[in-house]
């Protein structure tokens, strides 16, 4: 039988992590050989040939982290600032739906299309995240926003009947 020599080979991003090895094994070179399956001599080589390389690279590498973490900084920052123009706006939003609702005339200026709208809208958002009126957390999404839009409809129609109730007891005064 013949004694079959394998060469494997090793290209620079693998010297460069088994360096990194040896750094973090405190510049144990037979311990990191022994942990990578290599000859010490081989380690040895890499480090005499490769170390200065794989510190400025190291050291190219931290840098460029610490510009992605800046980065990344930035990008919650504005991420806040987004997030509070969009609330201030939602807010308004709302506010002037609810000025709406609650005014008799601009109610009725209203296009049940677009209150209807809204509800489509809104419905899904509310039932998905705040779990309104009666909606389950076992249901489906569609079946939550069906329940929360069926509930804002009886809601409607028991108002609805309110007011009727109110108007005839004035009428009949």
């Amino acid at each position: 039988m013949k004694n079959i020599k394998t060469t494997r080979k090793f290209n620079k991003a693998i010297i460069s992590r088994y360096l990194n090895l040896l750094e973090a094994n405190e510049m144990n070179i037979s311990k990191t050989a022994k942990e990578i399956g290599i000859d010490r001599g081989t380690l040895f080589r890499w480090k005499s040939k490769y170390w200065n390389t794989y510190l400025n690279e190291k050291n190219e590498v931290k840098e460029q982290m610490q510009d992605i973490t800046a980065v990344k900084l930035y990008t919650v920052k504005e991420f806040d600032n987004l997030k509070e123009i969009f609330t201030k706006g939602l807010k308004l939003t709302l506010s002037k739906i609810i000025d709406i609702l609650s005014d008799e005339e601009a109610l009725k200026k209203l296009k049940p299309s677009d209150l209807a709208e809204f509800i489509k809208v809104m419905a899904p958002y509310a039932a998905e995240k705040i779990g309104l009126a009666g909606t389950n957390p076992s249901q489906t999404p569609l079946q939550q926003h069906n329940t929360f839009v069926q509930n804002i409809i009886e809601q409607m129609n028991v108002n609805k009947l309110k007011d009727i109730e109110d108007a005839a007891k004035q009428n009949q005064v």
